[in-house]
């Protein structure tokens, strides 16, 4: 696969590079678990409850061995976000996929726009 200049992160499927993100952002939340008693106008309990992980890129690179995996959004995913795409550094998501694609082009080959996602767990790479 070529290198492809100012490339933010790199998305892994058994350990091999298949395709190249650009303007990526990764979320996560936690949903808030609260509970109140009737005596007291502050919470007894409230703790994070459920996270998720939610990521986003405005374009993705890829051949046409991987096009179709892509937009079918059923293969598990390894995507490494950092400093020009490095695999070094950065935030790590891993069993991620694809829930949503607004546009695409390029079906034997090329570029995939506007895709999002959700992921299964996230972490930081060591710098």
């Amino acid at each position: 696969m070529s290198v492809f200049v100012g490339r933010d992160a790199r998305l892994f499927k058994g350990g091999t590079a298949i395709a190249y993100a650009k303007a990526i952002s990764v979320k996560a939340t936690a949903s808030v678990i609260e509970e109140h008693t009737m005596d007291d106008a502050e919470p007894a309990i409230c703790e994070p409850g459920n996270l998720t992980y939610e990521w986003s890129c405005e374009r993705l690179f890829t051949d046409e061995t991987y096009t179709a995996a892509i937009l079918a959004g059923t293969d598990n995913l390894e995507i490494i976000f950092g400093p020009g795409g490095l695999s070094t550094a950065g935030t790590k998501l891993t069993g991620a996929y694809v829930t949503s694609i607004d546009e695409s082009a390029g079906m034997d080959g090329g570029v995939i726009e506007r895709v999002t996602g959700k992921a299964s767990a996230m972490s930081k790479l060591p710098v």
